[in-house]
């Protein structure tokens, strides 16, 4: 028997943001590292306003974050290159989260097993989603684990 994707990857954060959000950020809740050893963070973007002459774009911050969503002050990861040219509508940018990363930028208390995915836009209107894969899980199938809010997995059953 083959063994499905959605066994080993399960969907544990997102963010959709409506048209034309702009001089803001949107951040997933708050995503437990505790059964997975490492998370991919999926951010799709596009610029919908009218090209404009200066730059724009997202910018993808990975923060420790406590179990109550408090959020270190310093980013784990940070990706500024979806500052593309305006004539760029659309882009991709992936993070790869380590859960032995958690921790180790900040002394907030409590963290070291959390993290929170923000995508923060410039003055630019934008649309942004994010998607958060959480890979082989420690205790069980990775699709035990996913949000409430996935309505169906369909698999090829051979």
């Amino acid at each position: 028997m083959v063994e499905a994707l959605s066994e080993k990857l399960a969907l544990v954060g997102y963010v959709s943001t409506s048209y034309g959000f702009a001089a803001t950020s949107k951040q997933t809740a708050t995503i437990d590292m505790d059964v997975f050893r490492r998370a991919m963070v999926i951010l799709q973007g596009h610029v919908s306003s009218t090209v404009a002459t200066t730059n724009g774009g997202l910018v993808l911050k990975i923060f420790d974050a406590t179990n109550t969503g408090k959020c270190a002050s310093t980013a784990i990861i940070t990706m500024t290159g979806l500052q593309l040219a305006t004539t760029t509508r659309g882009y991709q940018c992936i993070a790869e989260v380590r859960s032995e990363q958690l921790g180790v930028k900040t002394a907030r208390p409590g963290t070291g097993r959390f993290f929170r995915a923000r995508v923060i836009n410039g003055t630019l209107k934008a649309i942004a989603n994010i998607i958060v894969l959480g890979d082989t899980s420690r205790y069980g199938p990775a699709s035990n684990y996913d949000l409430s809010t996935v309505a169906e997995i369909e698999t090829d059953s051979d």
